[in-house]
């Protein structure tokens, strides 16, 4: 659900090839597979061709292997968009300039219109990035009431030099809800440090992260985990985190088609049982 068609398509391609059924012909079956996903979303036929895309494929492929489907779902759609391009090129040959005017004009209006959905989505997600912020603060202070000098708490939110931060742990989180984390649009995280030097050396974050679901242009989600670095052997090469998503659900809201005041009143509900449930997992956690 929310999916587009060349991360479907991406999926299917290397989950096959993983596979590899057939002694031959597997490459030429992944590819016919993911024709068909294209052509089911009236997309054009995916063609991978040797003179131009055979590295950058080869290297998807392996990266794909360790568990980064992004650089084949952008090639996908990397070749999708040229094709197109050459098709119109092609179809301005034949037909003249009123063809392409049409469609110039309507790639604008398109271009327009995300950028107006974008900027919406924007506004309302600093909305709630605002109240979680407040509400984290309130938190933070409970706790250095309860636990007094014991506790270390600092709420964090993100700026354009850490924007990228949690990468990770929000697509595994959306992974475990059956989504797609879209986070080349915009998106924003805040997060509240847990600490108690005295019982644990190392610090838990609790993350909330609001971003974009799929390629829907509206849809976004919000969710929350803890997370905290792991040390195993020696050297930075060793250190992994540890994630566990304490959002009983995700928080869904379309920011163009709800009022503010809509979205927010039922997001503060799901906000205040959220930090609940992330609080008393950390606290097991001691």
């Amino acid at each position: 659900m929310g999916v587009c068609a060349e991360v479907e398509a991406a999926w299917l391609h290397h989950r096959f090839a993983q596979i590899h059924p057939f002694q031959d012909g597997n490459g030429r079956i992944a590819r016919a597979l993911t024709g068909a996903v294209f052509l089911k979303a009236d997309h054009l036929v995916l063609v991978i061709r040797d003179e131009d895309h055979r590295e950058r494929y080869l290297d998807a492929l392996a990266v794909a292997d360790s568990g980064d489907l992004k650089p084949l779902v952008d090639l996908f759609a990397d070749i999708q968009i040229a094709d197109l391009q050459e098709a119109m090129r092609f179809i301005h040959e034949l037909r003249g300039e009123t063809l392409v005017a049409v469609t110039d004009s309507i790639a604008e209006r398109l271009k327009r219109r995300k950028l107006a959905v974008q900027e919406r989505a924007t506004s309302v997600m600093d909305d709630l990035v605002q109240v979680v912020t407040v509400r984290l603060e309130e938190a933070a202070a409970e706790l250095q009431r309860s636990l007094g000098e014991d506790v270390r708490v600092h709420v964090f939110v993100d700026d354009p030099t850490r924007e990228d931060w949690w990468r990770w742990q929000i697509i595994e989180a959306a992974r475990q809800f059956d989504y797609f984390a879209e986070l080349s649009r915009p998106h924003r995280w805040i997060s509240l440090q847990l600490r108690i030097p005295d019982i644990k050396e190392e610090e838990t974050r609790f993350v909330f992260s609001l971003h974009a679901v799929g390629c829907a242009a509206d849809l976004h989600a919000v969710t929350a985990f803890l997370t905290n670095p792991v040390m195993s052997g020696q050297g930075d090469e060793a250190r992994q985190w540890e994630n566990e998503v304490v959002s009983g659900r995700p928080f869904r809201f379309r920011a163009e088609m709800d009022k503010v005041e809509n979205i927010e009143a039922p997001f503060r509900e799901w906000l205040e049982t959220t930090i609940e449930n992330g609080l008393a997992a950390w606290g097991e956690r001691l």
